[in-house]
């Protein structure tokens, strides 16, 4: 690269590093300064290209070129194949500039990525390399490398969050180009992804049995996808599901309108019959015949318990914890504490593996999986843990962090959330 040169070289840099830092948070301000921040970079790119070249970067008088006309200039003889998308952002960036224009975070991510395919381009004509932390790669920020048994479910330039799974399907809540809106999709098996919810629609929180999916809308209500059929059905207008068995949705707050709370109740799918639970509580889950869910009890969290189908039967108290997971006759709960610890105990409250500090344990079988947060607050540990030998247990740093919920251990796999290096979730499969 020519000396006279260096110095935009260096502008843009610097730029494109502080467009990262803030496209990774979410401050009300941070996508503006993600897109200023990108916008400079560009037009400093672009006169470093141009200097190089051994070419004016002047307009007239003592004004320099702007973008649009350093375009027009640096398409011959090179072609930027993302050239078109560094119109788009300078358009994005006037908007913001002149008529306080609103960014939502899809957007500003699209125009990240495609700003710095061009950056990529610009770098190599001006022979450098672009750095590895500013490209858009998805993958396991601290576990890279080794972990054979990791798997992306689905690559994604978009937020994944609130994973579910049964047997061979997974659900997952993905954001949309263009959009602050959340889709549901579901993949089975080998077979490709399959995005649920129709567009222009706001849909996450999906919870599967493997047959069909239920999802919570934005706006409140709960949708039922039949994966067979793929036909979708809204089957209330309020509350929002929480776990998903045969013919049977657990719904909490459904006599909430437009928001999500508390109170427990279960659909039958079949007879479209309603039948409350309890007025209070969340977190229902369903283990067999029963339902489990948490609520205070004074100032305790309580496990609580009560048939699906006995209309008269009283809801039992279990044991004082929360996040119940049931499987079979035993039962993953978590301490209600500032530092928690995960537990696994029969329904009689006989303990069969405690002391393991972490949150939103997961059991199935004899597979319990959890997280656990690390001296640095930042990063968790995803846990992998046999119930039957204590001794079998597998740790992964800096993996596991959740935007919607904890890990969720199948027959075979585990899945979980992660941040790639785009500081977006993703969803992982780890194979058992």
């Amino acid at each position: 690269m020519k000396p006279i040169a260096r110095p935009f070289y260096r502008a843009a840099l610097d730029a494109l590093y502080h467009a990262s830092v803030h496209s990774s948070k979410d401050r009300p301000s941070d996508p503006v300064q993600t897109v200023l921040s990108l916008d400079f970079a560009v037009e400093m790119l672009l006169k470093a290209i141009l200097l190089n070249r051994g070419e004016s970067i002047m307009a007239s008088g003592n004004r320099s070129v702007g973008i649009f006309d350093a375009m027009k200039k640096i398409k011959s003889p090179t072609t930027y194949l993302d050239a078109a998308s560094i119109e788009v952002l300078h358009e994005k960036r006037n908007n913001l500039q002149h008529f306080a224009g609103y960014m939502d975070t899809a957007t500003v991510l699209d125009l990240y990525e495609s700003t710095m395919r061009f950056a990529s381009e610009a770098f190599d004509e001006l022979g450098e390399k672009m750095p590895d932390e500013l490209r858009l790669v998805t993958r396991l920020t601290e576990a890279a490398g080794g972990f054979d048994r990791f798997t992306l479910v689905y690559e994604s330039e978009f937020l994944q969050r609130d994973v579910h799974a049964a047997g061979q399907v997974v659900v997952w809540a993905q954001g949309e180009a263009n959009s602050s809106n959340l889709s549901v999709w579901a993949k089975e098996g080998n077979s490709p992804a399959d995005r649920l919810t129709p567009p222009g629609q706001f849909e996450y929180m999906p919870r599967t049995d493997g047959r069909r999916v239920a999802a919570y809308r934005q706006s409140g209500g709960v949708v039922v996808y039949d994966l067979g059929s793929h036909a979708r059905t809204i089957v209330s207008e309020t509350g929002g599901p929480t776990d998903l068995q045969g013919d049977y949705v657990a719904v909490q707050g459904r006599d909430i309108s437009g928001g999500l709370g508390g109170g427990i109740s279960i659909l039958n799918l079949k007879t479209a019959a309603w039948t409350t639970i309890s007025q209070t509580g969340d977190s229902a889950r369903f283990n067999g015949e029963e339902i489990f869910w948490q609520d205070l009890d004074g100032e305790k969290l309580v496990i609580w318990c009560r048939g699906i189908d006995v209309a008269e039967d009283d809801p039992r108290r279990v044991l004082a914890g929360s996040h119940p997971s049931p499987s079979g006759e035993l039962l993953a709960w978590a301490d209600w504490a500032p530092d928690p610890f995960v537990h696994v105990t029969t329904m009689s409250g006989e303990e069969i593996l405690g002391g393991e500090r972490g949150i939103f344990p997961s059991l199935y079988g004899r597979t319990l999986a959890y997280l656990q947060a690390e001296p640095d607050a930042s990063k968790t540990k995803l846990i992998v843990q046999s119930v039957a030998n204590a001794v079998e247990k597998v740790e992964f740093s800096g993996v596991g962090l959740p935007a919607g919920g904890g890990p969720v251990v199948v027959e075979d796999a585990v899945y979980f959330e992660s941040k790639g290096n785009r500081n977006l979730n993703s969803i992982w499969k780890y194979q058992l």
